[in-house]
């Protein structure tokens, strides 16, 4: 299966971990769905892919993987990227993920921030959140509506 990890980096606002969001998006703490959540004991091969540039260049590599405690993480390692303010890590269902507006509008589970100046950071999943079907990462520039890099994961 094919996993895409969509990280995205949002550069103008921050977005806190609670504010509303549309059903198909989830955002910090607040669960999508409960029906494909993880469990303890469920067997996950973890699923990797290197990041391909968009808007800006990007370099690194993001992993979907599912701890000894039944929580999947996104870990990015050697990131490398345009400064922005705040950089938000999307994961996003499996498909093509090109730089446009439309992917604001797109079904995505926000994993929060990461900084430019960080090489390497793991984002929890949230609880309850399932990740069947999700294959991109993509870092997101929330200011102008594009997205700085997409990794597919494999």
């Amino acid at each position: 299966m094919v996993l895409t990890a969509i990280l995205a980096l949002t550069s103008c606002r921050a977005m806190s971990g609670d504010h509303a969001m549309t059903d198909d998006k989830m955002a910090g703490d607040h669960a999508m769905t409960d029906t494909m959540a993880a469990k303890p004991g469920d067997a996950m091969k973890a699923l990797s892919g290197d990041f391909k540039t968009q808007h800006a260049p990007t370099t690194g590599s993001a992993t979907l993987n599912k701890g000894a405690d039944g929580r999947y993480a996104v870990t990015i390692t050697n990131l490398k990227t345009e400064p922005a303010p705040d950089l938000h890590v999307w994961l996003l269902p499996a498909g093509d993920v090109t730089d446009s507006p439309e992917l604001r509008g797109a079904k995505y589970i926000d994993l929060g921030t990461i900084e430019t100046t960080v090489a390497s950071r793991t984002l929890a999943v949230p609880d309850g959140v399932s990740v069947d079907g999700y294959t991109n990462v993509v870092l997101w520039c929330d200011q102008f509506s594009v997205a700085f890099g997409t990794a597919a994961l494999k």
